[in-house]
């Protein structure tokens, strides 16, 4: 009944057919509108973009080094832009 309801008013939506009592899961629907918006690639993108942010966490505990430990330090000239001290 939820997803011929949902459907028909145009809603999107993923339908999970279970019990919650024993938090048994038995099946799902999604239905046309839930493909329509996009929802898949969405969840995709999302769970690919906190695979980057770990990544990128990590990479930063890395790149922490200190000024002398850098063999490139930045300094910015008097238009502002930065320029690179290579020693």
């Amino acid at each position: 009944m939820a997803y011929i309801n949902m459907t028909l008013w145009g809603i999107p939506a993923r339908i999970i057919w279970g019990d919650t009592l024993r938090m048994t899961f038995n099946g799902q629907w999604e239905n046309i509108h839930w493909h329509r918006v996009g929802e898949p690639l969405r969840e995709q993108v999302n769970a690919f973009m906190d695979i980057f942010k770990a990544t990128d966490d990590r990479q930063e505990a890395k790149l922490s080094k200190t000024d002398k430990e850098r063999d490139i330090d930045f300094r910015t000239n008097s238009t502002g832009q930065q320029e690179w001290i290579f020693k």
